[in-house]
């Protein structure tokens, strides 16, 4: 009996110190690494140049950046980049990144988040996600970059993308290319992009568009090129033109002066 509890002691001792050990397990980051696993937070804003700042390789890492901005000083560098083996991992904001090349790469890892971040000002995109299966692309702020605010293509399946600010980008706010299907994009501002607000290509398929404002965007506010996406109940400035809102579920919604009010 006295061993059987000794036994049990040491176990919830060692459970004990487990816990303890992954708590204490976070690292403090002030320079641009490889993040193989384990839960990581940046310590300071700092900068970065050609290189990709944070390149993610394994699964289950966690980025946080607490309020902290990474700029990029070349405009070549990419911020962070999910690697196809960074399987359920994730980037956390508040925190900001600026002037890089592209400010989040998914190259093909299933199941990342990304959260919390402003993106602004990028040479390309201030998301290119190639690939990857059940994704969430959440609140975040994706402002005055060189191309797209949000580019879902390759394979890209089931990503959930909610919530973001996707404005005054140079090309489309929310483009899906090549075979992305079953994509949901809900609750999405894009506004005032030079292009389409949210452009689905016509090789996608089965993705829902709903419940997003989009106005005042130099092209289609919502084009759809495929029969199979679904698109219904957004907020458009031309109402009922086919081109900006493709089906009857969506309806007009006054005209704002164009200085972003609203965002």
């Amino acid at each position: 009996m006295h061993r059987k509890l000794a036994f049990l002691t040491a176990l919830v001792v060692a459970a004990t110190l487990t816990n303890v050990a992954i708590v204490q397990a976070a690292t403090e980051l002030f320079a641009c690494q490889t993040l193989t696993n384990g839960r990581f937070f940046l310590g300071s804003s700092f900068s970065f140049g050609a290189e990709t700042c944070f390149d993610i390789t394994g699964s289950g890492v966690l980025l946080e950046f607490r309020g902290f901005t990474l700029t990029n000083t070349t405009g070549t560098g990419t911020g962070v980049r999910f690697g196809p083996l960074a399987t359920r991992s994730a980037v956390r904001g508040p925190g900001e990144i600026r002037d890089a090349n592209v400010g989040i790469f998914n190259d093909g890892a299933d199941k990342v988040s990304i959260s919390g971040l402003w993106i602004a000002d990028s040479v390309g995109s201030a998301m290119d996600i190639i690939g990857g299966v059940g994704g969430a692309i959440k609140r975040n702020v994706l402002y005055n970059n060189g191309s797209h605010g949000i580019r879902l293509r390759g394979s890209a399946e089931g990503y959930d993308v909610y919530g973001n600010e996707v404005s005054r980008n140079t090309l489309d706010g929310i483009l899906l290319l090549d075979t992305a299907t079953g994509n949901e994009i809900t609750g999405n501002n894009t506004s005032f992009n030079v292009q389409d607000g949210i452009d689905l290509g016509n090789s996608t398929t089965l993705n829902e568009v709903s419940g997003n404002i989009s106005l005042s965007n130099g092209g289609n506010d919502i084009a759809n090129g495929n029969i199979t996406n679904v698109v219904s109940d957004n907020l458009c400035e031309n109402g009922f033109v086919a081109a900006d809102c493709p089906t009857s579920g969506n309806f007009p919604i006054p005209d704002f002066d164009g200085r972003g009010d609203h965002l």
